[in-house]
């Protein structure tokens, strides 16, 4: 799920010259949007898309900015990931959860 946002940055994960993983996000206003966190299937589980997330909510604690996403309902596995590493549901529709971060 892919929004335009200004000034988009991706982050990619490598390792030995293959990309693992994409990270891609961008600021509005006093808040970082998460566009998409994609791990390729044989690097899933590994802690890949946890560390990812938690880099991008390092550099939003040193911005004193929180962080949004939208996730699709039927993506377990993406919304477990969000809410172990404190994203909470703030809203959304019959096909997406808005779910926010904020510095602590």
């Amino acid at each position: 799920m892919r929004a335009q946002c200004k000034n988009a940055q991706t982050m990619l994960l490598e390792r030995d010259g293959v990309v693992l993983a994409s990270l891609t996000f961008g600021q509005q206003a006093e808040e970082m949007r998460l566009l998409e966190l994609v791990v390729l299937p044989h690097a899933q589980r590994q802690g890949i898309a946890r560390m990812l997330l938690i880099h991008l909510q390092q550099q939003a604690s040193a911005l004193h900015c929180g962080i949004s996403l939208r996730v699709f309902h039927h993506n377990l596995a993406a919304r477990a990931l969000y809410e172990a590493n404190g994203f909470v549901v703030v809203g959304g529709d019959e096909i997406s959860a808005e779910m926010q971060w904020r510095t602590p």
